[in-house]
């Protein structure tokens, strides 16, 4: 089931029928299409002005992850099954598959759409070029890695289980930061000056790049198993196993905005104009959230 929530008065404004349980969604660069894939292997397309639905690819295996490339042409899906899969949006025809060799738990584009991050149960980082899906780069991360994220400029990719930086170009670790507890969900500011990290005690941590220093701690208060900046970079979303959504402000580190599930939030995140707040709970609902007009 996927909600559409108006965050002022609590009104609900669109409802899209999912069937099974959701685990990641993923909106378009242009904010007029979200993707979600599901425990059934199903990825789906919903057009958000109407909720209708506009595309289906049968991935074949529970999906972990979706993720859009930046010209909004592709659609990236990996699971259970090891394999990533790149879709053509416009058809829903399979163009590409790489086989990682692990239970997928994430996929990422770069952002210019040149390589596909793939990260997984293996503990390695795969890093492909999307044009022929060859494997070009690998990094040993040493721990199960839950999540990663690249730079705003393309430069770097961090990962999370334990809090890395690697530089892309070389696939050389360049900084380790200590969150003190197993991380869930990493997330680069969009001037790429911080990185946000979310984990197992409760707390979201605001990270220097330059320095490594952390330099501001937001308590959510359970397991954040997710974090998401907003695209102005004035507030991050904190999703976690209390059923919570929390928005903060940067700034401040005060809490602005507070949404609550009915079950878990694994996974939140922004539309590109900042308008929308998509996340997914453990009953399968993906909440679309109006967050400003």
């Amino acid at each position: 089931m996927i909600r559409m929530w108006e965050v002022g008065s609590g009104r609900e404004v669109r409802r899209m029928k999912h069937g099974a349980w959701v685990e990641s969604v993923s909106f378009s660069p242009d904010g007029r299409f979200l993707a979600s894939g599901d425990g059934n292997g199903v990825v789906r397309v919903w057009e958000v002005g109407s909720g209708r639905e506009v595309r289906r690819m049968e991935h074949g295996a529970w999906v972990e992850s979706v993720s859009f490339s930046p010209d909004g042409r592709f659609l990236a899906s990996g699971g259970e099954d090891g394999v990533v899969r790149v879709w053509e949006v416009g058809s829903g025809r399979e163009v590409r598959r790489m086989k990682h060799g692990a239970y997928v738990r994430s996929v990422s584009f770069s952002p210019d759409g040149r390589f596909l991050a793939s990260w997984g149960d293996d503990r390695v980082i795969r890093m492909w070029e999307v044009g022929s899906g060859r494997e070009v780069r690998r990094m040993e991360h040493g721990a199960l890695v839950q999540s990663v994220s690249f730079s705003p400029d393309g430069r770097f990719l961090a990962s999370g289980g334990v809090v890395r930086m690697w530089e892309v170009g070389s696939g050389r670790e360049v900084r380790w930061m200590k969150h003190g507890a197993w991380v869930w969900s990493v997330s680069f500011s969009p001037d790429g000056r911080f990185l946000a990290s979310g984990g197992r005690d409760g707390v979201v941590r605001m990270w220097d790049i330059e320095s490594g220093r952390e330099v501001r701690r937001m308590e959510h208060g359970a397991d954040v198993r997710s974090v998401s900046f907003s695209p102005d970079g004035r507030f991050l979303a904190s999703g976690g196993e209390d059923g919570v959504v929390r928005m903060w402000d940067i700034e401040s580190g005060r809490e602005v905005r507070r949404m609550e599930h009915e079950a878990w939030v694994s996974s939140v995140s922004f539309s590109p104009d900042g308008r929308f707040l998509a996340s997914v709970d453990l009953n399968g609902a993906i909440w679309i959230w109006r967050v400003k007009e």
